[in-house]
C-alpha cells in the first residue's frame, strides 16, 4: 500500500516520472500560446510579408548569421568572463542577452517549427524553481531591493534556455564549449600575468597568523579570488573531456596547452574550497569514466601532496589550514551561521525576498556575531532557503537531482563516447560547484550566476541530444 502511495505521489512524479512534463507540454495554457503564435504567422503570411521578407538580401544575410545562435551565445559568455571586473558592468550582460533574445525570436519566426519529438523541453522542476524566483521577488519584504536581482536571474535563465534550445546537436554543444574554454583559458593567462606582475596580499582574504609567507591571491578578470576559483572549477572538467575526445594529436596538444594556465591559476587563487571541490570533481570524473584508474590517480595525488612542501611551501601551508579550526575564515563562517540561523526559523517557509540586499537589511535586525553586518550566508542552500523559502530549495535540489540523473543515463546508455565524456564533465562540473556552495554563496557574483545556469543549460542540451540518440 505504501509503495502504491509513493508511486502516485507528487514527489515521485516530480523527481522520477515524466508525467508532469508531458502534461505541461499538452496543457491548455501552452496550447493557447501555440495557437496565438500560429495565428500571428498566418496573419503575416496573408499579407504576403513573409515572401517579401524571405526574398530580400538583408533577410538572407541576417538569417545566415542568425543560424548560429549557439555561437553567439558562446561569444557572449566569452565577453562576460574576459572583461576585467573594474571595466565590467552587469548592464552589458543584460544588453547582450537582450540582443540574443531578439536574434533567437527572429530565427523562430523565420524557420519552420521542429517536430515535437526533436524539441528540447525544460524540466518541470526547473520551471517551478524559475517561477518561485519571480514569486520571491514579487513577495519580497522590501520589493525595491529585489528589482535588480530579477534581471540578474532572468538574464541567467534566458541564457540557459537558449543554450538548451540551440545547442541541439553534439557538434553545436562542442562548438559552444570550445568558445567557453578559450575564454576561460584567457582568464587563466591573465591570472598568471597578475601573478608574475605581483598581487599584494589582502589581509581580508588571508589569515596571516597561520599563513606565513602566503602569496597574493590572483583574481584575474573576476571580483575576487573565490569568484575566479568558481569559474575555473566549472570549466576544468570540460577541458578534460575535450582532451579525451580529440583524436587529432595537434588539437589534443592545443587543449592541453589551453588548460595549463587554468590549472596553475586555480592553485594561485589560494581558494581552498575550490581546490577541494575540484579534487572531488576529478574523483567523480574518474569514477564515471573508468573506476579502475582511481588507484593510479590516488597514488599520483599522494605523491604530489608529499612533494608539495618542496615545490610550493606557501600552497602546502594553505592546504593545511583547511584543518585548522583557528583559521579566521573558518571561524568567521561559523559566526555567520550563528547570526543567520534564527532567520531560518523566522523566514524559512516563504523567504525574505530575492537578493542579498533584502537579506542584508533583514539580517541587520538580528544580533550580529560578526564585527560587520552579514552580507550573505556563505552557503548557497541556506541562502536560497532564507531568500526564497523552502519550496524554492526543494525545487532547486529536485532540479539538480533530475539533471544528474539524466546525465548519468547518458553516461550509462549512450554508445557515443564523445557525448558520454561531455556528460561526465557536466556531472563533475556541477558537483564541484555544488560542493563549493556549502561554504560559499556561489551566486553572489552575477557573472558566476550566469555561468552556472549556462552550464545547467549545457547539461540539459547534452541530456536532450543523448536521449534522442538512444531512443
Amino acid at each position: 500500500m505504501l509503495k502504491n502511495i509513493f508511486y502516485n505521489s507528487l514527489l515521485y512524479r516530480l523527481l522520477i516520472d515524466d508525467t508532469l512534463n508531458d502534461a505541461r507540454s499538452n496543457s491548455k495554457i501552452i496550447g493557447f500560446f501555440k495557437s496565438l503564435f500560429d495565428s500571428l504567422n498566418g496573419f503575416v503570411d496573408n499579407l504576403a510579408l513573409s515572401e517579401i521578407l524571405r526574398a530580400s538580401f538583408i533577410y538572407k544575410l541576417i538569417n545566415k548569421i542568425f543560424d548560429k545562435v549557439h555561437i553567439l551565445a558562446g561569444l557572449i559568455i566569452v565577453l562576460t568572463i574576459i572583461v576585467p571586473h573594474k571595466y565590467w558592468n552587469n548592464i552589458y550582460s543584460l544588453l547582450l542577452t537582450g540582443l540574443l533574445v531578439f536574434i533567437y525570436l527572429f530565427k523562430r519566426l523565420s524557420t519552420p517549427p521542429l517536430d515535437s519529438k526533436d524539441k528540447a523541453k525544460l524540466d518541470i522542476l526547473t520551471t517551478l524553481f524559475i517561477f518561485q524566483v519571480f514569486i520571491s521577488a514579487a513577495s519580497s519584504l522590501i520589493p525595491s531591493l529585489s528589482i535588480k536581482y530579477i534581471f540578474f536571474f532572468l538574464n541567467a535563465f534566458i541564457m540557459m534556455f537558449i543554450i538548451l534550445k540551440e545547442a541541439n546537436t553534439k557538434e553545436r554543444i562542442q562548438s559552444f564549449i570550445n568558445l567557453f574554454l578559450i575564454g576561460v583559458s584567457f582568464t587563466g593567462i591573465y591570472g598568471l600575468y597578475q601573478k608574475i606582475k605581483g598581487v599584494p596580499v589582502n589581509p581580508s582574504y588571508v589569515d596571516m597568523r597561520i599563513n606565513e609567507g602566503m602569496f597574493g591571491r590572483i583574481f584575474s578578470t573576476m571580483e575576487n579570488p573565490n569568484n575566479f576559483g568558481e569559474l575555473l572549477i566549472l570549466a576544468l572538467p570540460f577541458f578534460i573531456a575535450f582532451i579525451l575526445n580529440e583524436k587529432n594529436p595537434r588539437k589534443r596538444f592545443f587543449y592541453c596547452a589551453l588548460s595549463i594556465p587554468v590549472v596553475i591559476s586555480l592553485v594561485f587563487t589560494g581558494t581552498r574550497s575550490a581546490w577541494v571541490s575540484f579534487a572531488i570533481g576529478v574523483f567523480v570524473f574518474i569514477c564515471l569514466k573508468n573506476i579502475r584508474l582511481l588507484p593510479i590517480f590516488a597514488l599520483l595525488g599522494i605523491a604530489g601532496f608529499i612533494s608539495l612542501p618542496f615545490i610550493s611551501p606557501a600552497v602546502y601551508r594553505r592546504i593545511l589550514t583547511i584543518f585548522n579550526p583557528n583559521d579566521a575564515s573558518t571561524s568567521y563562517r561559523g559566526l555567520i551561521l550563528d547570526t543567520v540561523w534564527p532567520m531560518i526559523g523566522d523566514y524559512g517557509l516563504f523567504g525574505v525576498g530575492l537578493g542579498t540586499d533584502v537579506f542584508k537589511k533583514i539580517c541587520s535586525t538580528y544580533f550580529q556575531f560578526t564585527k560587520n553586518n552579514v552580507v550573505h550566508s556563505h552557503n548557497l542552500y541556506i541562502q536560497i532557503l532564507i531568500e526564497m523559502g523552502i519550496l524554492s530549495l526543494i525545487f532547486f535540489l529536485g532540479t539538480i537531482y533530475r539533471t544528474l540523473k539524466g546525465l548519468y543515463f547518458i553516461v550509462d546508455r549512450s554508445i557515443n563516447t564523445e557525448l558520454k565524456n561531455l556528460a561526465i564533465a557536466s556531472v563533475a562540473s556541477l558537483l564541484s560547484i555544488l560542493v563549493m556552495a556549502f561554504i560559499d554563496y556561489v551566486w553572489f557574483y552575477p557573472r558566476i550566476l550566469l555561468i552556472f545556469w549556462a552550464i545547467m543549460g549545457l547539461a540539459f542540451a547534452i541530456i536532450s541530444v543523448g536521449k534522442r540518440e538512444i531512443i
